[in-house]
């Protein structure tokens, strides 16, 4: 987990773009990052070991209703978030393609509309909002939960 969170922090950097950049075209660098995270990603998986232990687990037939709701809704939330955004762009596969055809990329669109009207990283707080409302909480998806809120409040 420590290689993903260096290679999210090491590769946003500026020098670390444009020395990248020297050894790609710069139209591929955003897929490169994107394929970068996916194979740490695929080895993080690979050697996930589970923490036993339980932190919270919710009986009450009304408590587990809502808290069902909320995560399924913090997941809809995620996902429909998620097509608000250009996919092409945002894996880098856009920018690598207008480079081939040898088109000038647009200017980005960014409007708030549909769940940018009420929270500044929707796809963010969907997330959380999937995560925290668990019906259990066992160590780990916990963790992974504190470090996303931490990260989301203080950016």
């Amino acid at each position: 987990m420590l290689l993903w969170g260096l290679q999210h922090s090491i590769t946003a950097r500026p020098a670390f773009k444009a020395k990248l950049t020297k050894i790609i075209p710069a139209a591929a660098e955003r897929s490169t990052y994107v394929l970068l995270s996916g194979i740490l990603m695929l080895v993080i998986c690979y050697y996930w070991q589970a923490v036993e232990g339980v932190l919270w687990q919710v009986d009450q037939p009304v408590l587990v209703k809502v808290l069902l709701a909320l995560h399924v809704a913090g997941w809809v939330v995620a996902v429909l978030t998620s097509f608000l955004i250009n996919h092409f762009d945002l894996f880098g596969l856009q920018q690598v393609y207008l480079n081939l055809v040898k088109k000038h990329p647009p200017q980005p669109d960014f409007t708030d509309r549909f769940f940018y009207k009420f929270v500044r990283h929707p796809l963010q707080f969907g997330l959380l909002m999937g995560l925290w409302s668990s019906i259990n909480c066992r160590r780990v998806p916990c963790h992974i939960g504190c470090r996303g809120t931490k990260s989301y409040l203080y950016q």
